[in-house]
């Protein structure tokens, strides 16, 4: 009887491991041309963040220096429809990619956050998935689908989070952009 209140926590407490505190595949990202990479995106889709849970979400890429750039996100919360901005700074080092987060008038940093790039045509999506120790903000690591247009031919969603479910054990669930 002891041996089962032992085993029966340790394995609860792996599966809870594996499923949601796993490390970022690192070595699975590909690199991120941040020239290519700049420009205006929509956040199409996404695991539980405070991203995927907003609607109208549109994200302003600037390149700042070779291996630097910024991002504005803007969206509204889907409960009230406050409107929510964010600034992001970022650093590229081939496939290792870290930013950091502040909302709009605050001077809380928030981050580091790893993006682990895993499939891009710069000219349509990008899938990353996102990961971090910062507790309370979001989950250990989420998935991310960003677009050019404010909409995905369904093949190229359904590739994507194929792709990007493979690393996450959460739903992926579509951003609204209806009346944006």
């Amino acid at each position: 009887m002891s041996h089962n209140r032992v085993t029966l926590p340790l394995l609860v407490c792996i599966l809870c491991f594996m499923a949601h505190c796993a490390a970022c595949p690192m070595d699975a990202g590909q690199a991120l041309d941040i020239s290519q990479f700049a420009g205006k995106w929509y956040f199409i889709a996404g695991t539980s963040t405070n991203l995927s849970q907003s609607s109208c979400g549109r994200l302003l890429v600037k390149k700042t220096t070779s291996t630097e750039f910024l991002i504005k996100f803007r969206g509204h919360r889907h409960k009230g429809n406050i409107p929510v901005v964010s600034n992001m700074a970022g650093k590229v080092d081939g496939n290792n990619i870290v930013t950091y987060w502040r909302t709009l008038r605050s001077k809380r940093k928030l981050g580091p956050f790893y993006h682990v790039v895993i499939s891009v045509k710069y000219d349509t999506a990008i899938g990353m998935l996102v990961c971090t120790e910062t507790k309370g903000y979001m989950e250990n690591k989420s998935a991310m689908i960003w677009s050019r247009e404010r909409s995905l031919p369904s093949p190229i969603l359904e590739e994507l989070k194929s792709k990007l479910g493979a690393y996450v054990n959460q739903e992926i669930r579509m951003a609204d952009h209806d009346n944006c």
